[in-house]
């Protein structure tokens, strides 16, 4: 026993060691940690230089962490979040996981495989992984950006499709041979019996108790109520046939729902951090080259994850009319596997719907996509949102487009040009006003566009890191432009002004101190301001370009 343990604590000091020094390596190339560490697990896993040989460890670490994860994700998906990404989730979300399953289903069924397997795979192929790509998005600080609400809307349905999916298994397989179709019918009630009862009761109960574990300020008490409910879901799921993993993404959504979820979040956040890092510390030591007969395969399947996502992504962004440079990032952050698909293989090897070697495969070609992810979506070039291409998808949705207001835009002459619209940027807009400037926003999300031009102000449609958007918007002929999107977004604006303005700096609205170091450390061209009348005094004193 005493030997088992010290080989033990040597794998996790090899896996802990090379994990932390390839993320630190990637952290200096302003890359997600998280790709460190699948890329160490590969490295140092039984088919890699094979350092870590104990195939039970490496599954018990990534079940441990898988739940871990799983529950964490539940706490996040608050009920303020799911109001906030409605709009985005009941359109560019469905549409993408939709598009997705019945596209790999297709695929699927064409490779030979029956229904069941098949809808089992686009399962599997749907899901995008969270943990990769938002906080690749929050170390860029695009969460907020038009691409980003989109990723982080798809990504909130993907998580809530889970449950489904998951619960359905028992179903799929009811169609195979191994058995019946009233086996299936019958797993599936008992399982969905059993998950009304957890959610009820939970519902009940549940927010009682913590709120007096919280009244009492017994924290420590709190910490352990915490991990009994998750023990306790992640238990009854595994009774009802289902993964444990299900049981702790249906507890965190428990303690999101009670209005909990933040201080629960707060007492877990260590665990966390280290749950992700174990997850996929293991999951990379799963890849296995496949064999020279399977490459074939393997090419196809880590395509269809990376392109084949990335261009169904972008088609489902494109049917909510925003640009081609915005549903093209979308789409390639929405192009990988994730570690919910991987719940989804236990789930359909355990109930015979996968192959262990078809698993394997899909697996590796998964793991790969996912180290590929970050790279994309720094490598993915930033395509011009030309007023050709937005015109018709301009008149489908009613909006104002740059180019079609370029006559009123020339007539009224506004002063100031505003990049990204919100409600900071509406009061901007009405303290320049005070003072009279007159201002034009831009922003390329349709419908905070369309919303905005039925309240009266003054907003038009278009990409605001294209040159030829800002000369439509008039750009020409203002004293000054002045950004409120994200630090990345507005160091690109200010490049493509540079093209059509280069006399022309750009001022960046920022009150937060990390923000602006951020925006000096990039060395963008754009000088921050945080007060409207400093701002004002500036325009002013800028003369107007004279017109021709």
């Amino acid at each position: 026993m005493e030997a088992f343990s010290t080989q033990s604590l040597e794998n996790l000091l090899l896996l802990c060691a090379l994990g932390a020094f390839l993320g630190l390596l990637l952290a200096r190339l302003r890359l997600p940690v998280v790709s460190g560490l699948l890329i160490a697990g590969a490295l140092l896993g039984p088919n890699g230089l094979g350092l870590v040989k104990d195939t039970e460890l490496i599954q018990v670490l990534a079940k441990v962490g898988v739940v871990l994860l799983m529950f964490t994700v539940g706490l996040a998906l608050s009920p303020r979040q799911l109001r906030l990404h409605a709009r985005v989730m009941a359109l560019g979300g469905l549409t993408q996981v939709g598009l997705t399953v019945l596209t790999a289903t297709l695929g699927a069924g064409a490779l030979g495989l029956g229904f069941g397997q098949s809808l089992f795979v686009g399962f599997v192929v749907a899901q995008s992984s969270t943990a990769i790509v938002l906080r690749a998005l929050s170390e860029r600080n695009e969460l907020q950006a038009p691409h980003g609400r989109l990723i982080t809307g798809a990504l909130l349905v993907q998580d809530l499709t889970l449950v489904p999916m998951l619960v359905s298994l028992p179903v799929l397989a009811g169609g195979l041979a191994s058995a019946s179709p009233r086996q299936g019918l019958v797993a599936f009630a008992e399982s969905l019996g059993i998950l009304a009862v957890v959610w009820g009761a939970g519902r009940t109960l549940a927010p009682l108790y913590f709120r007096r574990v919280l009244r009492l300020e017994g924290y420590d008490v709190f910490l352990l109520s915490v991990l009994a409910l998750l023990l306790g879901a992640s238990w009854l799921s595994a009774k009802a046939g289902l993964s444990t993993a299900l049981g702790a993404f249906l507890a965190g959504l428990l303690l999101a729902d009670a209005k909990l979820g933040d201080a629960a979040l707060k007492q877990v956040l260590p665990f966390r951090e280290v749950s992700t890092a174990l997850f996929f510390l293991s999951l990379g030591m799963l890849f296995n080259p496949p064999p020279l007969r399977d490459w074939h395969l393997f090419l196809g399947l880590l395509l269809a994850f990376t392109v084949g996502k990335a261009v169904l992504g972008a088609l489902a962004a494109r049917l909510m009319g925003f640009p081609l440079k915005v549903a093209a990032l979308s789409g390639v952050g929405l192009g990988q596997f994730s570690e919910f698909g991987y719940v989804l293989l236990q789930g359909g090897l355990y109930y015979g719907l996968i192959r262990s070697d078809q698993a394997s495969l899909l697996l590796s070609a998964g793991i790969v996509s996912m180290m590929i992810t970050p790279l994309a979506l720094r490598a993915v070039p930033r395509f011009l949102a030309g007023e050709k291409v937005l015109a018709p998808l301009e008149r489908l949705l009613g909006l104002r487009g740059a180019d079609r207001a370029h006559a009123r835009i020339t007539r009224t002459k506004p002063d100031v040009l505003l990049l990204g619209w919100g409600d900071e940027t509406a009061r901007l807009s009405a303290r320049l006003a005070r003072q009279g400037l007159r201002s034009l926003a831009l922003d390329c999300d349709p419908g905070v566009v369309a919303q905005a031009q039925a309240e009266g102000y003054p907003v038009v449609y278009g990409d605001a890191l294209s040159p030829e958007v800002l000369g439509h918007a008039g750009v020409a002929q203002v004293r000054g432009v002045v950004s409120l999107l994200p630090v990345p977004l507005t160091g690109a604006a200010a490049a493509a002004l540079q093209k059509v303005r280069p006399d022309l700096g750009l001022y960046a609205w920022m009150h937060d101190a990390e923000e602006r170091g951020r925006l000096l450390r990039s060395r963008a061209r754009a000088q921050v301001v945080d007060d409207d009348h400093l701002l004002a005094g500036r325009l002013k004193a800028a003369p107007r370009p004279a017109a021709g």
